[in-house]
């Protein structure tokens, strides 16, 4: 009886011990996932501001020309 009781424990152990392993994997990957997103962001912008300084530019070199 008391193995059996045991054993149950120690199942349950095993359970809640990979359940907050799980957690932490899944709270690790949203982690890298907001910041691959946040990455994409400021890379779009980066891209903005470089074609809005070649548009300059090539506007700047039109008017000297």
């Amino acid at each position: 009886m008391d193995q059996h009781k045991e054993e149950e424990r120690r199942k349950l152990f095993e359970q809640r011990e990979t359940a907050r392993k799980e957690m932490e994997y899944k709270s690790r990957l949203e982690c890298k996932r907001q910041h691959m997103q946040e990455l994409t962001t400021r890379k779009s912008r980066l891209l903005e501001q470089i074609y809005d300084l070649e548009s300059c530019e090539k506007l700047l070199n039109l008017n000297y020309k």
